[in-house]
């Protein structure tokens, strides 16, 4: 069957209008698939991130309860100390006294 080289023309026209608006379509459809991965990403981030900042603050938390914990232990053994030598140096003391009596 033979065309005029108008309808072919045409039919081009009609193809590549058709074609451009499944493109396009398919297009949108693509942007909207990617605006909702990027959505989806950007809501796991965030919540991987939040996640991480409350164990960091937890673990902040357990770091300076024992970092207090420490200290007491180490006022307390220093104090233990102190009155260990004060105790011995008394004895030494007396025991100075008793041997030139």
């Amino acid at each position: 069957m033979y065309k005029s080289s108008t309808q072919l023309e045409m039919t081009k026209f009609i193809m590549n209008k058709i074609g451009l608006e499944q493109n396009s379509a398919m297009n949108k459809i693509g942007l909207e698939q990617n605006s909702a991965m990027n959505k989806i990403g950007l809501e796991q981030n965030s919540a991987m991130n939040k996640i991480g900042l409350e164990k960091l603050s937890h673990i902040q938390d357990w770091s300076r309860k024992k970092l207090s914990h420490i200290q007491d232990w180490s006022r307390k053994n220093s104090a233990i100390y102190k009155m260990g030598l004060e105790k011995k140096m008394a004895m030494n003391k007396i025991g100075i006294e008793q041997t030139w009596q």
